[in-house]
Protein backbone atom coordinates (compact mmCIF):
# COMPACT_ATOMS: atom_id res chain seq x y z
CA UNK A 1 0.00 0.00 0.00
CA UNK A 2 1.54 3.16 -0.93
CA UNK A 3 2.70 5.66 2.09
CA UNK A 4 0.38 9.21 2.53
CA UNK A 5 1.96 11.22 -0.77
CA UNK A 6 3.39 8.68 -3.05
CA UNK A 7 1.18 7.87 -5.85
CA UNK A 8 2.07 3.72 -6.57
CA UNK A 9 3.93 4.69 -9.34
CA UNK A 10 7.36 5.95 -10.09
CA UNK A 11 5.73 8.07 -13.09
CA UNK A 12 6.07 12.04 -12.69
CA UNK A 13 3.47 13.67 -12.01
CA UNK A 14 2.05 16.89 -14.53
CA UNK A 15 0.02 18.98 -14.64
CA UNK A 16 -0.59 22.12 -17.71
CA UNK A 17 -0.40 25.74 -16.35
CA UNK A 18 -1.65 28.29 -18.89
CA UNK A 19 0.41 31.69 -19.07
CA UNK A 20 -0.87 34.37 -21.55
CA UNK A 21 -2.22 32.36 -24.99
CA UNK A 22 0.35 29.45 -24.15
CA UNK A 23 0.23 26.34 -22.14
CA UNK A 24 3.39 24.06 -20.74
CA UNK A 25 3.74 20.92 -18.58
CA UNK A 26 4.90 21.52 -15.06
CA UNK A 27 6.06 18.92 -13.18
CA UNK A 28 4.99 18.60 -9.60
CA UNK A 29 5.13 16.81 -6.55
CA UNK A 30 1.90 15.48 -4.64
CA UNK A 31 1.34 15.28 -1.16
CA UNK A 32 -1.56 13.74 0.07
CA UNK A 33 -4.39 12.53 -2.30
CA UNK A 34 -7.69 11.52 -1.28
CA UNK A 35 -9.04 10.75 -4.80
CA UNK A 36 -11.08 13.81 -4.71
CA UNK A 37 -8.39 16.51 -3.38
CA UNK A 38 -4.82 16.30 -3.57
CA UNK A 39 -2.54 18.45 -1.62
CA UNK A 40 0.70 19.95 -4.28
CA UNK A 41 3.80 20.56 -2.61
CA UNK A 42 5.36 22.19 -5.42
CA UNK A 43 5.92 22.45 -8.68
CA UNK A 44 2.96 25.45 -9.10
CA UNK A 45 2.24 28.78 -7.25
CA UNK A 46 -1.12 30.00 -5.70
CA UNK A 47 -2.64 31.92 -8.45
CA UNK A 48 -1.02 29.91 -11.81
CA UNK A 49 -3.91 28.63 -13.84
CA UNK A 50 -4.65 25.46 -14.93
CA UNK A 51 -5.42 23.86 -17.50
CA UNK A 52 -7.93 20.65 -16.43
CA UNK A 53 -9.34 20.05 -20.09
CA UNK A 54 -9.01 21.23 -23.53
CA UNK A 55 -11.01 21.48 -26.91
CA UNK A 56 -9.45 21.32 -30.76
CA UNK A 57 -11.33 23.25 -32.97
CA UNK A 58 -11.29 21.57 -37.16
CA UNK A 59 -11.40 24.23 -39.24
CA UNK A 60 -10.52 21.88 -42.37
CA UNK A 61 -14.45 20.33 -43.18
CA UNK A 62 -12.86 17.23 -44.62
CA UNK A 63 -11.37 16.62 -41.14
CA UNK A 64 -14.70 17.01 -39.85
CA UNK A 65 -16.30 13.65 -40.61
CA UNK A 66 -19.44 12.21 -38.59
CA UNK A 67 -19.83 8.85 -37.68
CA UNK A 68 -17.93 5.89 -38.51
CA UNK A 69 -15.09 4.54 -36.19
CA UNK A 70 -12.30 7.28 -35.23
CA UNK A 71 -9.44 5.18 -35.09
CA UNK A 72 -9.93 3.64 -38.73
CA UNK A 73 -8.58 5.17 -41.87
CA UNK A 74 -10.73 6.50 -44.47
CA UNK A 75 -11.64 5.12 -47.62
CA UNK A 76 -9.23 5.56 -50.53
CA UNK A 77 -9.48 9.27 -52.60
CA UNK A 78 -11.02 11.17 -49.54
Amino acid sequence: MPQPGENGTDAPQMVWVKEGTNIHPVPIKIGLDDDINAEILNGIKAGQEVVLSMEQKIDDKKEARSGGNPFMPGPPGR
